[in-house]
This record gives structure tokens, C-alpha cells and sequence, in this order.
């Protein structure tokens, strides 16, 4: 009778459940439906307004001025934008009330970020979403559904460790297999940044 040796079984069990927690991530994830009527400020319409639902890929970033990486990641998030633009339509949603609208817009204008910034001021969409740093993503398919969560790619290790540059791009393989329809096997890694504004 074949025997499993106890140490391969316990890796391959380990592994196992690493992978189911990763994709409870993403499921225990409300709809884009469930945050998309939640009040935001525009700061360039001085106005509450809502995200909405585009009809297209959903992305929604989570993001902040002053934060280093998410100031490093607007170049590469203007880029899928770009590329993307009849696909997908991406929010940055700046937590809290901690930035007046001249700053938020002098953020966009410095660093040419061309989707809008809307201001979760009550922290309600961060909440729902289980947000944790800046930057981290969510994307949402045509039906509101959340098919990815977390990291943009790996190019952040840990809290201040950079590689010299990234080798697994999380959220442009996912953007793409959205795209085609195609099943995205990765559908969390923990984003690594900024803690959330707490006011």
C-alpha cells in the first residue's frame, strides 16, 4: 500500500490551505454592487458622488498622497489605464479626511494620474473592502464580481525592502486574463504599504 511520507503530506496540506485561504480572500469580498452607492467626495466637483458601475473591469485602488509606494505606483497604474482604456476604468480612492482637495489635486496634477481621485472620508467603502494599506487593489469584473485582491506586483517585499525591480506583475496578469475571460488562479496576495489614514 502506498504510503504519503509525513513530511511531503504536510507541505502539500499546508500548501493546500494557504491556497483556499487565498481565494476566501477574494469571496468573502462584496460585490462592487455592496460599495458602489457609498457617499465619496470629488474633490475636483467639490460634491458627494458615488463610484458607480462603469459596465467595463472595475479597478479600485487604494491610495494616498504622502505614501511612498503609492506615489511609486501611479506611473504603472497610468500605464494600464492607458493601455486598457476601452476595458477597464480605475478609481483611486484616498481614505479619510486627512488631505484638503487643493492637495489631492496637486497630487494628481504632479504626478499626471489620469483616472479620478474620489475621498472615502468615512472610511465606509475601506471598511467593507477590509482595506489595509495604500497601495492595494481590487478588481472587479463586468458583473461587479471581485476577482482580484491585494498586491499591484512584488517589486514591495516588505515595509521599506524593494527588489531593484518586480518579476511577478499580480494585478496586470489578472487585468489581462479578465480581458480575455480567462480564469485568474491568483486572486489575492497581501498587499504590502502604508497603513490606512486612521482620521
Amino acid at each position: 500500500m502506498f504510503r504519503v511520507p509525513s513530511i511531503g503530506f504536510a507541505v502539500f496540506f499546508t500548501c493546500l490551505l494557504m491556497s483556499v485561504s487565498a481565494n476566501s480572500q477574494v469571496k468573502q469580498l462584496l460585490d462592487l454592487a455592496e460599495v458602489s452607492d457609498l457617499p465619496v467626495w470629488s474633490p475636483q466637483q467639490k460634491a458627494e458622488t458615488t463610484i458607480g458601475h462603469s459596465g467595463k473591469l472595475n479597478l479600485l485602488v487604494l491610495i494616498s498622497p504622502e505614501c511612498p509606494m503609492s506615489i511609486n505606483y501611479t506611473l504603472t497604474l497610468n500605464q494600464l489605464q492607458e493601455q486598457y482604456a476601452r476595458e477597464l476604468s480605475i478609481t483611486g480612492l484616498i481614505v479619510g479626511s486627512s488631505y484638503s482637495d487643493e492637495t489631492i489635486k496637486q497630487f494628481a496634477a504632479s504626478y499626471k494620474i489620469s483616472y479620478p481621485l474620489l475621498v472615502d472620508r468615512k472610511k465606509e467603502i475601506a471598511l467593507t473592502l477590509k482595506g489595509e494599506v495604500t497601495p492595494e487593489v481590487y478588481l472587479f469584473d463586468q458583473s461587479g464580481r471581485c476577482v482580484y485582491r491585494g498586491a499591484i506586483d512584488n517589486w514591495l517585499m516588505t515595509l521599506g525592502k524593494k527588489k531593484q525591480k518586480p518579476d511577478r506583475f499580480y494585478l496586470a496578469d489578472a487585468i489581462r486574463q479578465a480581458v480575455k475571460g480567462e480564469p485568474i488562479p491568483t486572486a489575492y496576495v497581501k498587499a504590502q504599504g502604508c497603513a490606512l489614514n486612521e482620521y
